[in-house]
């Protein structure tokens, strides 16, 4: 049986590169089509570019967490940073005022996904 991601990988590769064949209606970039950060480093742009994608999202991952590190002054990484750093009753990184429960719900959304990007994206692949 094919690993999920590795499966994953395939179909996305088995599709059309969309930044080697650019829409003539859209000439930007994919990254800038889909308003992707443009502080990520350029290494991941290439990366994608050339098709490796797993790599790409984890360059993309670690980027994240030692940006978040360095703006926090936090010494922890991965998920245990993003939960901390983006809590909902003390969080070092806000989205909002986290005045409703609208907002604080969205701040805990954010902690999530940032968090479950550690677990999901960067730590399987920094330590395979």
């Amino acid at each position: 049986m094919l690993h999920p991601l590795k499966a994953f990988e395939a179909i996305v590769r088995a599709t059309v590169a969309p930044s080697r064949q650019p829409d003539a209606d859209a000439p930007l970039h994919p990254f800038d089509l889909r308003n992707i950060h443009p502080s990520l480093p350029v290494k991941v742009r290439k990366l994608f570019d050339d098709g490796y994608y797993q790599e790409a999202a984890f360059a993309a991952f670690k980027f994240i967490d030692n940006s978040v590190m360095r703006r926090t002054g936090k010494s922890i990484s991965g998920e245990k940073l993003m939960m901390q750093v983006f809590s909902e009753e003390t969080p070092a990184i806000r989205f909002n005022d986290l005045l409703t429960p609208s907002e604080k719900d969205e701040q805990r959304g954010f902690k999530h996904i940032f968090a479950g990007g550690m677990v999901g994206i960067r730590n399987p692949r920094g330590h395979d």
